[in-house]
């Protein structure tokens, strides 16, 4: 959580050290384990803003590899953090895979769910499917008329 507020306030580098701490300790309970996924995929976010994409897309995997499905959260945050190293990467199709996989199998989680469709947004017409960029806005703008991201199109 103080990783997570450093981020807010623009302190990237900060952050960054605090994320790292709870990604290298040693965990006993799933609980433990979830937190410490969390703050790789913080680690990731940082990787890609600090112009290491490639890195955060490893990250990335590696928790989706490591993490039960059943952890839904954990899993969309995942598919996010390497859709937007893909980005950076100006890989939009993989992009576009990373981003759908939240829609398609995580949309009982609002906030990522909405994220993903804000995303997917604007990639279908990267990839020339212009049809599908507008349905995921209109869907955005159904189902989460009050989201930060439907306000952001």
């Amino acid at each position: 959580l103080a990783a997570d507020a450093l981020l807010k306030n623009g302190k990237l580098e900060q952050a960054q050290q605090e994320y790292q701490a709870v990604a290298n300790l040693n965990t006993e309970t799933p609980q433990e384990t979830a937190r410490k996924n969390e703050a790789r995929l913080g680690l990731a976010y940082c990787k890609t803003e600090q112009g290491a994409p490639a890195d955060a897309v490893a990250i990335a995997e590696s928790v989706i590899a490591e993490t039960d499905q059943a952890e839904s959260g954990v899993q969309a945050r995942a598919f996010l953090r390497k859709g937007d190293a893909l980005v950076a990467l100006k890989k939009p199709q993989q992009a576009v895979i990373s981003y759908l996989a939240v829609d398609l199998l995580f949309a009982s989680e609002p906030e990522l769910h909405a994220e993903a469709l804000h995303q997917l947004s604007k990639l279908w017409a990267q990839v020339g499917k212009a049809d599908r960029a507008s349905d995921a806005q209109a869907r955005l703008q159904n189902q989460y008329p009050g989201s930060p991201w439907a306000k952001t199109n």
